[in-house]
């Protein structure tokens, strides 16, 4: 299909909502940041956005596949991340959540009406939200669960439930059984 450069690497951040393309953050050995979009069809890649410092930038795909919300440092001075949104085709950019605390983009809202974000800003981490109307931050995030680390969310499903995985300390293992309904439903067993 598609592999990045000799001395880059790329993560997939997320699918399309067609399914005909996944968004991915490169970095090549100079340390240098791109968001491209890969078509799973042909392989075909196409640059959206380039960022030359800071970590690898926290990409999600609009419910509409428009617009691209991701995470980054304004500036190599500043270590906290803002959240930006990027037209898919690169054509525009604009700030979603500025704060100086840091902020990670986590998912869309089914709709596309919200953004969830993981701040913090009220010196824990906490899942926000962030009110859109016409892709334009509508006033100030709303805190939605504290003391809650969700950074590196797994996106939302269509009936609103945010998938998010949860760092333990302890040394201990779980393993989940998943069986699948033939309505489509899975229900979960863990053992």
């Amino acid at each position: 299909m598609w592999s990045p450069a000799e001395g880059s690497w790329a993560s997939a951040q997320d699918w399309f909502p067609g399914g005909d393309r996944v968004v991915a953050a490169v970095t090549d050995s100079a340390g240098t940041h791109a968001i491209v979009t890969v078509s799973t069809v042909d392989g075909r890649v196409r640059p959206v956005r380039s960022v030359e410092w800071g970590r690898p930038p926290q990409v999600r795909v609009s419910p509409d596949g428009r617009y691209l919300a991701y995470s980054r440092s304004a500036s190599r001075e500043v270590p906290q991340q803002d959240i930006f949104l990027v037209a898919v085709d690169g054509s525009s950019e604009s700030v979603l959540v500025q704060h100086d605390a840091n902020d990670e983009v986590v998912a869309w809202s089914p709709g596309g009406t919200h953004l969830l974000f993981n701040s913090d800003r009220s010196g824990q981490p906490g899942l926000w939200a962030q009110r859109l109307d016409h892709a334009e931050p509508a006033g100030e995030p709303d805190l939605l669960v504290s003391n809650v680390d969700v950074a590196g969310g797994m996106g939302v499903t269509r009936d609103g439930t945010l998938h998010y995985p949860v760092r333990v300390t302890r040394r201990r293992l779980k393993i989940a059984e998943s069986t699948c309904r033939p309505a489509g439903c899975c229900a979960n067993r863990s053992t």
